[in-house]
């Protein structure tokens, strides 16, 4: 089975925060089952799930293992459910913004099926951040990870679209899965990986297992001479902007027992990392279109991963074949944007600008697009014909272009 490369990267990396004495809540559970699972929906190898602030009707979080502090990513949403803030934190990830600064709200109330919590803060990014709404076609309201993931061991499910938590010490690991160290640093879960070059090079590092990035792997450009063939392109949005940089493929990426044959590596830019030694010292993470391949459990509190592959450990990585990065707008996110097109692509080299709006895909007409099925459309086997149908400025396109991978 293919492994589509969607359009965007959450990407959030690394959060430091500039105020003292930020001690997160704690959830429990809300009945005395010994699990309760949770459902979630599924979108560019990130996870969505409801959660309720201060009994609010439902709102969308992206689940991300990069982040400490629970962030609200809609400033509109914090007036609505009236949160105060008495103070701001600084905020750092990679992209073009750089720091962040964002209100803090203290003593909040957080809510999931089957689990209550009392004391989590939470961070509101300004209105002029990304709109992570866009990545799913869908409203996002928010980002949580160790907040979520700290107090019971959690298996993660991206196939069958669901989360379990476990009330119990001997919770039951996934059938056949392999025991692996998960180190908790700075609140981040991070695994040993060996990345091996085309020439036969290897180099031994640890990254950081992160949830909320879509790309199989992020690495630090002095890993740049692993890849013999690299080109320039759109890497997707974080929390401090758009990222950009350089892709290419490794022979293999293992980790514990496990072999990944010819995954695709994308390099940020060094600009990216600004003067932040923490950044220029990062040595990569592992995002979820690795992660999207296997079952496992997170066990924070003893810093284990129990971790099973699935059947798609087999399947090959496909970078962006078209070359074109699309979003969702409008009120109900039905109207779909070419957001970024790749200079020398095939998109590109047909006539495709950013800008452009999507009437019809492959006889996939207005009414009946979303923006999966026009990912999964751009994202079929190389080779394959795509004819697009556009509206700029008042007038109506079509193009044709055929797939084409790069790497």
């Amino acid at each position: 089975m293919k492994i589509k490369r969607f359009a965007f990267v959450l990407g959030c990396f690394l959060i430091f925060l500039s105020v003292k004495g930020l001690y997160a809540g704690n959830f429990k559970f809300t009945t005395r089952q010994r699990y309760v699972t949770i459902p979630v929906e599924t979108s560019n190898y990130l996870m969505l799930v409801e959660v309720r602030i201060n009994d609010s009707y439902p709102l969308n979080f992206i689940i991300d293992t990069g982040v400490k502090t629970t962030l609200i990513t809609e400033p509109l949403l914090a007036s609505i459910l009236d949160l105060k803030s008495t103070e701001s934190i600084i905020l750092l990830g990679l992209g073009q913004e750089g720091f962040i600064q964002a209100p803090l709200v203290r003593g909040v109330k957080l809510n999931l099926p089957g689990l209550e919590g009392e004391g989590f803060n939470l961070a509101i990014l300004p209105e002029t951040n990304v709109n992570f709404s866009e990545i799913f076609g869908k409203p996002v309201h928010g980002i949580i990870g160790y907040d979520l993931l700290k107090d019971f061991p959690v298996l993660i499910n991206y196939r069958d679209k669901y989360i379990r938590f476990y009330n119990r010490a001997d919770y039951p690991k996934p059938r056949k899965s392999v025991t692996l160290p998960l180190p908790i640093r700075e609140s981040k879960p991070y695994i040993k990986i060996v990345m091996e070059s085309v020439n036969g090079d290897t180099i031994h590092t640890e990254v950081l297992l992160d949830m909320g990035a879509s790309h199989p792997l992020y690495l630090n450009e002095r890993f740049k001479n692993l890849v013999p063939v690299i080109t320039d392109t759109y890497l997707g949005r974080g929390i401090s902007g758009e990222l950009f940089g350089v892709a290419g493929r490794l022979s293999s990426l293992s980790f514990g027992p496990f072999v990944l044959k010819s995954p695709i590596a994308s390099f940020p830019n060094a600009s990216l990392y600004g003067t932040n030694d923490n950044f220029s010292r990062w040595p990569g993470l592992l995002g979820g279109a690795v992660l999207s391949r296997f079952i496992f459990v997170l066990d924070y509190n003893n810093q284990l991963i129990h971790i099973r592959k699935t059947y798609k450990i087999n399947a090959p990585f496909f970078f962006n074949p078209s070359g074109l990065e699309v979003i969702a707008t409008g009120i109900s996110n039905s109207q779909f944007v070419i957001h970024y097109v790749r200079p020398g692509s095939p998109a590109d080299l047909a006539g495709l600008l950013p800008g452009d709006q999507i009437l019809s895909v492959n006889q996939i007409f207005q009414k009946n697009l979303s923006l999966d099925n026009i990912l999964s459309e751009i994202n079929a086997p190389n080779g394959s014909m795509i004819r697009m149908t556009v509206s700029r400025e008042f007038k109506t396109h079509t193009y044709r272009f055929k797939l084409r991978e790069d790497i």
